[in-house]
């Protein structure tokens, strides 16, 4: 029986405790393998934690500890979401803790021009205009230096029967002096009659006339009672020279088509057969070939209809800076109203588009009789050349917008004038990015007898004519009143205009760079400036 039960036991079943020796006896000669932490060797930054070897930002709300109602958000205890472990019913959506029927609107996208209503897009209402005034309670300080201006200027409402005023110049006198010769054209055109050229007759006070046309800087006309531009050879007044030129002269009742660039809100009177989107004109004038918002290049002319801004400041809900319209937005159904327009819609004349077909051209510089014709800036600065219509922009600053280098809000024209108190009407100078402290590889510092010399002196000779040209001076050019803004001077070009007059070409030639100064007769501090033959020969900078 000893033997027996001996037997038995050795039969039972072995625990873990009896394999363990033999198992590493088995192993012997072998490491064991032990599970290890991947992080054990690994220093991280501060603000990081290691996880699984790897380091990565510590969460800031570790070991962070927020009264109820609060939850941890980077670190620090805020509010909690009420909306935390709240589920909703389809069609509901949780606001402020409870469930609530979801906005049809939130995930649905709209085309321009249309707006979401319950869920589906539809044509959005028009932005409408609410007037330069209503910009004024929230922008006082810009709306106050672009009173000095010449945009809201563009053209002018006479009220009561009394003269339009600006802030640097004046007209007074300047109606009393419209006449009309009253003779034949050398091309045998017939004067209409007596007086002015229009059927009213010449105005004989501002209770005749409906609207005054500029009067800031260089020049105005005037609009008679019927709407119609005064025309004749004594009708516009040049603020220069205090006296009056001709305009249209023998032309009968001349239409006010310009409104495109001197007024906010312009729709041109549809004419064409069949189109009937705009069948008004300004306060039922039959001369007035549109009608318009507001008179002069107004706040909302650039920034674009304000009507949602006023309802709800946004940035969103304002244009800050302007895109060119296109023509698809002109032959719409709302003939671009209430778009804002860029610089560049206006300040061209190559490119300007008009009713019926706003198909304008590619930019290039308009001409006549010597000089660049006024508001084509934008076109000088992209500088198509018209001997390579095709071969686009050439101009050294044709990537720029005008507001690189002018505040739009502030004078240009009268910025150095006495009576000017406002930030100058420039950014930037010349030099901020053509000089030695720029870095510029054009470094246009100027020496010996030129040292005085501004880089617009040359670079932005008077190439454009506004309301007059000067007389050539000895063996220099005819110049205008405003400087170009072509910039790029060419001394080996011999040709500043096509054969034809018709276009400039993008570059200044050095009858205007140079001849305007050196040309035998032009003194300074009382000696003769030497005149030069051939500017080529010369190196400048």
């Amino acid at each position: 029986m000893t033997k027996q039960k001996s037997l038995l036991r050795v039969q039972r079943p072995l625990g873990i405790a009896a394999l363990l020796p033999g198992m590493f006896l088995l192993m012997a000669g072998c490491d064991p393998v032990l599970p290890t932490d991947p992080c054990a060797a690994v220093t991280c930054a501060d603000g990081e934690t290691c996880v699984d070897g790897t380091c990565v930002a510590a969460d800031p709300c570790d070991g962070v500890t927020c009264a109820d109602g609060e939850t941890c958000v980077d670190g620090a205890c805020v509010a909690a979401d009420p909306c935390d472990g709240v589920t909703c019913a389809d069609g509901e959506t949780c606001v402020d803790g409870a469930c609530v029927a979801a906005d049809p609107c939130a995930d649905v996208t709209c085309a321009d021009g249309e707006t979401c209503v319950d869920g589906t897009c539809v044509a959005a209402a028009a932005r409408t205009y609410v007037g330069s005034a209503a910009c004024s309670t929230c922008h006082a300080a810009i709306y106050a230096t672009f009173l000095n201006t010449g945009h809201p200027y563009k053209i002018n409402k006479v009220v009561d029967g009394a003269m339009p005023t600006y802030p640097f110049s004046s007209i007074d006198g300047a109606l009393e002096m419209v006449t009309d010769d009253d003779a034949a054209l050398d091309d045998g055109t017939e004067d209409p009659g007596v007086g002015t050229d229009n059927t009213l007759g010449t105005p004989g006070s501002y209770d005749a006339v409906t609207y005054v046309i500029g009067g800031f800087g260089w020049k105005a006309r005037f609009i008679d009672a019927d709407g119609f531009i005064v025309t004749g050879s004594a009708v516009q007044y040049n603020l220069e020279t205090e006296g009056m030129v001709s305009y249209h002269n023998n032309e009968v009742d001349k239409v006010f088509n310009c409104g495109n660039c001197h007024t906010t809100g312009w729709k041109a009177y549809t004419s064409e057969e069949g189109d009937e989107r705009n069948l008004n004109r300004q306060d039922g004038l039959p001369g007035m070939a549109g009608t318009f918002a507001e008179p002069g290049i107004q706040c909302e002319a650039c920034h674009g209809a304000g009507s949602d801004h006023i309802a709800g400041p946004s940035g969103d809900n304002i244009t800050k800076l302007a895109t060119s319209r296109t023509t698809e937005d002109f032959l719409a159904a709302d003939m671009a109203f209430g778009k804002a327009a860029s610089c560049s819609d206006c300040h061209t004349r190559h490119a300007e588009k008009d009713y019926p077909t706003y198909v304008g051209g590619s930019g290039m510089i308009l001409a006549s009789g010597g000089l660049i014709k006024h508001h084509e800036q934008a076109d000088e600065m992209q500088g198509i050349n018209p001997a390579d219509e095709a071969g686009g922009p050439t101009g050294p600053h044709a990537g720029l917008t005008c507001i690189t280098c002018h505040d739009p809000h502030t004078t240009t024209r009268y910025m150095n004038d006495s009576r000017h108190d406002d930030a100058p009407g420039m950014n930037i100078a010349c030099t901020d990015c053509h000089g030695i402290a720029a870095g510029s590889e054009k470094d246009y510092v100027l020496t010996g007898g030129m040292a005085d010399l501004a880089c617009i002196d040359c670079h932005m000779p008077l190439l454009a004519k506004s309301a007059l040209s000067h007389a050539a001076e000895g063996t220099g050019p005819v110049t205008g009143d405003i400087k170009s803004h072509i910039f790029r001077i060419d001394l080996s070009a011999e040709n500043q205009f096509t054969d034809d007059g018709g276009f400039a070409y993008p570059w200044v030639t050095g009858d205007f760079a140079c001849k305007t100064c050196h040309n035998g007769v032009t003194e300074i501090d009382g000696e003769a400036v030497f005149d030069i033959a051939d500017p080529s020969i010369f190196t400048i900078h």
